[in-house]
């Protein structure tokens, strides 16, 4: 049996809920332990795993619970709704993740252009389609 499941466009609770994932800090940080950044698996049963560099985690501002809560807020109003998709805005994110404040001012300006790159998008198609030969026209000298 076939499962047929729907995803549909993000949300603006979607987007902020994502945004406060991406900043909000872990319990480990709030704790004040060491957050690795590498996986464990990696290592020898016990030899410690050697890291390079420092995480992005700890590049990042450190941001309260209310701090994040209110970007959060500022980034979903900017986001349309159901216009992007989860991965869409994680992929926006990804791009922003030691800049939280940079992320909320740039997000209106990343959803126009979204929209002009769909609409490039359905008119090529639309063009492409008026271009092409339908199977009618088409004939066949044999």
């Amino acid at each position: 049996m076939d499962i047929h499941l729907e995803f549909k466009l993000a949300s603006k609770y979607q987007a902020e809920k994502l945004f406060s994932s991406f900043y909000l800090p872990t319990e480990e940080e709030k704790k004040g332990e060491k957050d690795s950044g590498a996986a464990v698996d990696d290592a020898e049963e016990g030899e410690e795993p050697t890291f390079f560099g420092t995480t992005h985690r700890k590049q990042a501002p450190k941001l309260g619970k209310k701090q994040v809560a209110k970007l959060a807020a500022r980034f979903a109003e900017n986001v349309p709704e159901r216009e992007v998709s989860m991965a869409a805005l994680q992929g926006y994110l990804m791009t922003y993740k030691v800049r939280p404040y940079e992320a909320v001012n740039a997000v209106k300006d990343w959803v126009e252009s979204e929209r002009e790159a769909q609409l490039k998008k359905v008119q090529a198609a639309a063009a492409d389609s008026q271009t092409a030969p339908s199977t009618e026209e088409v004939k066949v000298d044999l």
